[in-house]
């Protein structure tokens, strides 16, 4: 499938190419989503989007042309940075997040009240390749203790959904299990010693 001269514009704004994109011949199916992973193709090109009749797609199969911060999260997921586990004594749940970095992580959380909680600790983090695909991974296994916590932030309700009802050395020892299964490449372990909960 021939890419158009406003689709290899917009690609080109984006620091993209044709090289970039695998050619779903039609709807975007789990299979193509697979085959252009393997293929390391971060743009798929398939049936047009109802909104603005766009065949850029993101390999979740959401329109990148309609919006382009679709493909910002698809480049965070395999991004190097840390996985981390924060606590709060007063909600009693654990947090598990991703970052670039971690030293002000505790602040930002606190400030934020996030999940309805300002007295977060951060009592575990490891560096790792795609830290965006090892949170989802660890968030997928502990979907059923999600805490479901709301909380206010700039006079908004929001979702805490990395908020978790699980035991935070368990959650320590999960994070370090899917690493080593899932094979992920790490570094800078640190975990709290002197926690204890």
């Amino acid at each position: 499938m021939k890419l158009t001269d406003n689709e290899l514009k917009f690609l080109s704004t984006q620091g993209m190419s044709a090289d970039d994109v695998f050619n779903c011949a039609g709807p975007v199916s789990t299979n193509c989503k697979k085959l252009a992973r393997a293929k390391g193709k971060r743009v798929l090109i398939g049936t047009p989007c109802n909104k603005a009749g766009h065949r850029l797609r993101t390999r979740s199969n959401h329109c990148f042309q309609c919006d382009t911060s679709k493909m910002g999260f698809q480049k965070r997921h395999r991004r190097a940075g840390y996985v981390y586990i924060a606590v709060s004594e007063k909600v009693r749940f654990i947090k598990i997040g991703s970052s670039i970095e971690t030293d002000n992580r505790e602040k930002k959380l606190n400030f934020d009240g996030y999940g309805g909680a300002d007295d977060w600790r951060l009592i575990f983090s490891v560096k790792v390749k795609e830290m965006g695909r090892l949170e989802q991974e660890v968030h997928t296994l502990l979907n059923r203790y999600s805490a479901g916590s709301t909380y206010k932030k700039d006079g908004k309700t929001q979702v805490a959904r990395e908020c978790f009802k699980y035991p935070p050395l368990n959650a320590v020892k999960l994070i370090s299990d899917v690493i080593r299964t899932k094979k992920h490449q790490y570094s800078d372990l640190w975990r709290d010693k002197d926690f204890r909960w």
